[in-house]
């Protein structure tokens, strides 16, 4: 319906108020009206298809006044935002409450009710060329839709994350027509979604963006599993004010997340490894990152004072400092491990093998089964290493090694290393693998001449462990033993001799002891797979078995020395 009030004397022209309480337009014809075109085009809207109208007032005086009304677009998009782009699997019209007031600044057109597919939200817009706009949007979206609106620093964000479902969020996006000014501020939340190729449970960030500097908060970055894997708050920030390359972002992380997620996301086989390392709430890990060029320099620490299982294995006070710079990564740790100490040192530069240095100093050796057998059992022949027997003194081992590794092939270790022993109750621990069985079977449990410790040095290269001189020990014997490791193939072979060092003074009675006689000068060998090794042991004819020990069993290759 049309309301027509004619001019009186004050008046310069007729007023018309025309209702419109159903409406279509067809975008073609409205796009014939050159204002219009350009008008659009000038904002960056485009339009297409129909635009449908309710309940429309339309005020018409000496100039177009007010206009308001319901309206609906079956194809418009807006900087980048439009329902294809927020919901692409679903057909959805953009629907909002309109209000146009030409006299109105800055904001000529206001938008209210607005509904984009999933989004819901408000806006507030001037039609002018390089007129201001207020945009406040919460639902789920695609961050994609944003590209446009909130420029590079969120289209290189999303870059890192892999998802499973659309973020929820929050923002508002204040800002000009074809200018980069726009400011942000937010909140988006994430759920079941990868980072780094690393999955997570949840997160939420906040944004806080001008043209000077973009700042991302990160909210309780929680882990796959939050209960047992933890989780980090912190921050990335970029200052466009610097030069590219000098921008930025800064990243600063805290928190209690595992150390095997924060591994995975640079390294997957470096995270998996990291898995047998389990902390308590109470760990702190810090992470502090600057990104300049294509060199993300890392510098992270790892503290741990409470008691924790490293492997399997019940340890406390860690202390974990994490470098990387000019493509250089170092670490160093300590820990307390096995009612001793732990020492740990590693330096990978790119296209070399990391060089690393391992101590144990005093830790207990029946406590470190869990860990020798992690480490010298594949999954495919599991064995487990148990305790016949716990001696009841204290047992102690001191290791020592020092070289280089290639972490795509840990098999192919290269170095030296030195190792002390000492178990009051060596032959019933199954410690030493196969070793262990050929001591009884030599006859250790049947005699008086026990075993309690075990020293030697060894050397790693191209696939293989050497081990020249292994010299395991009593108050009145002693077995030298000599052999190799096949790494890569889990096999070894070993040979050894046990000796009875005859006394200086002569005893009738030692010449009626059997099991003396039967011990001394036994000959044993161990060999076949790691994991389930052969032993035999030869006494008395050993002439009939030909020895390799002070032949080339065992040597340390000489470029180890050089």
């Amino acid at each position: 319906q049309i309301l027509w009030q004619p001019a009186d004397e004050d008046d310069v022209v007729d007023q018309f108020l025309f209702e419109i309480t159903r409406a279509q337009i067809d975008v073609e014809d409205l796009l014939r009206f050159p204002e219009i075109k350009n008008s659009l085009q000038e904002a960056g809207i485009e339009l297409n298809g129909v635009i449908g109208l309710a309940d429309v007032n339309i005020q018409q005086g000496e100039k177009l006044g007010c206009v308001d009304g319901d309206i609906t677009f079956s194809g418009l998009k807006a900087m980048g935002l439009s329902t294809q782009a927020i919901a692409p699997q679903r057909d959805m019209p953009l629907m909002a409450h309109f209000d146009y007031d030409p006299r109105r600044t800055p904001y000529a057109l206001l938008l209210r009710d607005l509904q984009l597919a999933s989004v819901r939200g408000e806006a507030d817009l001037s039609l002018e060329k390089n007129g201001a706009y207020s945009l406040r949007l919460f639902g789920e979206l695609h961050p994609s839709c944003l590209d446009q609106v909130l420029g590079d620093w969120w289209v290189s964000l999303w870059h890192y994350f892999a998802l499973t479902s659309n973020p929820y969020a929050t923002i508002d996006v204040s800002g000009h027509w074809g200018v980069e000014d726009a400011i942000t501020q937010g909140r988006v939340r994430l759920d079941q979604f990868q980072l780094f190729q690393t999955p997570f449970h949840s997160v939420e960030i906040s944004v806080d963006a001008n043209p000077d500097t973009t700042y991302i908060g990160i909210h309780k970055l929680a882990g796959a599993n939050p209960e047992a894997d933890g989780w980090m708050d912190g921050s990335a920030i970029w200052d466009w004010r610097k030069p590219v390359g000098e921008n930025g972002p800064i990243i600063q992380l805290s928190g209690n997340l595992q150390p095997w997620i924060v591994a995975h996301c640079a390294d997957k086989k470096t995270g998996e490894f990291l898995r047998g390392l389990k902390l308590p709430r109470q760990a702190k890990l810090n992470i502090r990152g600057v990104q300049k060029g294509e060199d993300l320099a890392i510098d992270a620490s790892l503290l741990c004072p409470s008691r924790f299982q490293a492997w399997g294995v019940e340890s406390e006070n860690l202390e974990l400092n994490l470098t990387q710079k000019n493509k250089i990564l170092t670490v160093e740790s300590t820990m307390g491990l096995a009612n001793g100490t732990a020492r740990f040192k590693l330096r990978d530069e790119e296209n070399q093998d990391a060089a690393f240095a391992i101590n144990l100093s005093n830790c207990d050796s029946r406590m470190l089964i869990p860990l020798f057998e992690s480490f010298a059992t594949s999954s495919e022949n599991p064995k487990t290493l148990t305790i016949k027997k716990a001696p009841k003194e204290l047992t102690f081992l001191n290791f020592n090694f020092e070289g280089k590794i290639n972490l795509e092939k840990p098999e192919y270790i290269r170095g030296l290393g030195n190792f002390s022993l000492r178990n009051p109750e060596l032959e019933k621990v199954r410690i030493l693998g196969g070793l262990s069985a050929v001591l009884e079977v030599v006859g250790i449990n049947a005699t008086t001449y026990n075993l309690v410790q075990a020293t030697g040095d060894f050397g790693c290269l191209e696939g293989k462990a050497y081990f020249p001189n292994i010299l395991i020990s009593g108050p009145q014997s002693f077995l030298e033993m000599a052999g190799e490791v096949d790494l890569v193939n889990s096999n070894l072979d070993f040979e050894g001799v046990f000796s009875i060092p005859k006394k200086s003074e002569f005893n009738p009675l030692e010449v009626l002891n059997v099991n003396r006689i039967l011990a001394d000068q036994t000959r044993v060998n161990i060999y076949g797979p790691f994991s389930a090794p052969k032993t035999r042991s030869i006494p008395l004819i050993s002439f009939l078995f030909k020895s390799r020990l002070g032949n080339k069993l065992g040597k340390i290759p000489s470029e180890l020395s050089e």
